[in-house]
């Protein structure tokens, strides 16, 4: 198990550091081998004495303007997925370049920024002053197995059958 940073998507597979991981999707698939399991919610994080923590409703259109984080990914499908690139019509204005999930947290709590998080991670956020909320039209995270294209390993085939299972696929 590795915790790898931002700047690979894949956790690791396509660089060969990692034979199969669980990944949030929507990613570049070229050269990778992603199924598909379920998809997760996504919500807003941001700090809690932000302007939007107390709004009564918070549209995707709201949070466009918001300093967003980007990374040093060379995904580009990642990178529009998480800066809201798609909805804006382009790269975050302004942008606070992050490398991993410690350096996102300080600069939420910091009032830097708001990101865009799946809803599992929001639960594992160990800080009272930041705060998650649901945003309406924000397009959901999808969860996968991911490994090489072609990669026939017994192991990783094993691994990827218990998560299919697990995943009631």
């Amino acid at each position: 198990m590795q915790d790898v940073r931002f700047d690979d998507p894949s956790g690791g597979v396509r660089y060969a550091t990692t034979d199969v991981a669980i990944i949030w999707t929507p990613l570049d698939e070229t050269g990778l081998d992603v199924e598909p399991l379920t998809e997760e919610p996504r919500r807003i994080v941001l700090s809690r004495d932000h302007r939007l923590a107390d709004a009564p409703q918070i549209t995707v259109e709201d949070v466009l303007g918001e300093p967003f984080p980007v990374s040093d990914s060379t995904d580009p499908v990642y990178e529009r997925f998480s800066t809201l690139a798609e909805e804006r019509g382009g790269p975050p204005d302004p942008a606070v370049r992050i490398t991993g999930r410690d350096e996102l947290l300080v600069a939420v709590r910091s009032g830097r920024l708001i990101a865009a998080m799946p809803q599992a991670l929001v639960h594992q956020i160990p800080f009272d002053d930041i705060v998650a909320r649901e945003v309406d039209g924000l397009r959901p995270a999808g969860v996968g197995s991911c490994r090489l294209a072609g990669d026939d390993n017994p192991l990783v085939e094993a691994f990827v059958q218990a998560v299919r299972q697990a995943a009631g696929h």
